[in-house]
């Protein structure tokens, strides 16, 4: 069975937005393969009026990929930070970028539409799919820098008119509703067991 995952109430719509110079998109993963950041940085190369804010703990290796790609001016790297300031960032920006090509579940895209913002994401990468549904971007190809680009392009414009998920949405990723499946599992294979003694 299935019993979901959570996300902290933190992560609302409702709260401070951070305050960076420039409108920029978010991303929030690390650099293994699966993740496929690099396809942002092309996608960034193809588009110079966008900007990218990345939360990536290896800010060191993040920040030489940013340099090797000439994008110093348009991405910048921050690491460990709160969930509060993690909150803010995605209050603050134009939407979530999701690129990766394979997810067990996808956390980043439930907080970002938690915070009322829209995620850009692999349309092949289903359980992040599943999460987003209409309330996003959905890239054919995940490895195309163009489409990427184009996604940007399609979150900028059309920033404020994206449908943002309902109560019902936000309920199914609630920490007491997760625990709530968890228990009705345990009293499920707890009453199998029983039957088979």
């Amino acid at each position: 069975m299935n019993v979901g995952n959570g996300c902290s109430d933190i992560f609302s719509p409702l709260g401070d937005a951070a305050s960076i110079q420039r409108p920029y998109f978010l991303y929030v993963g690390n650099l293994k393969p699966h993740k496929n950041f690099d396809v942002l940085l092309e996608a960034l190369r193809k588009r110079p009026e966008h900007s990218l804010v990345a939360i990536i703990n290896d800010k060191a290796n993040a920040e030489a990929a940013i340099e090797l790609s000439g994008l110093s001016a348009q991405a910048r790297v921050v690491s460990g930070v709160s969930d509060i300031e993690l909150a803010e960032l995605y209050r603050g920006s134009i939407g979530l970028l999701m690129p990766s090509l394979t997810e067990g579940f996808g956390l980043p895209a439930v907080e970002s539409l938690s915070c009322g913002r829209a995620v850009a994401y692999s349309k092949t990468c289903t359980s992040v799919a599943e999460i987003v549904g209409d309330f996003g971007v959905a890239v054919e190809y995940g490895i195309d820098a163009e489409e990427w680009a184009n996604a940007m392009d399609t979150l900028a414009e059309s920033e404020l008119s994206f449908t943002h998920p309902d109560g019902e949405w936000r309920n199914q990723y609630r920490w007491s509703n997760v625990a709530c499946n968890v228990s009705n599992h345990l009293m499920s294979v707890q009453s199998l067991n029983a039957r088979n003694v």
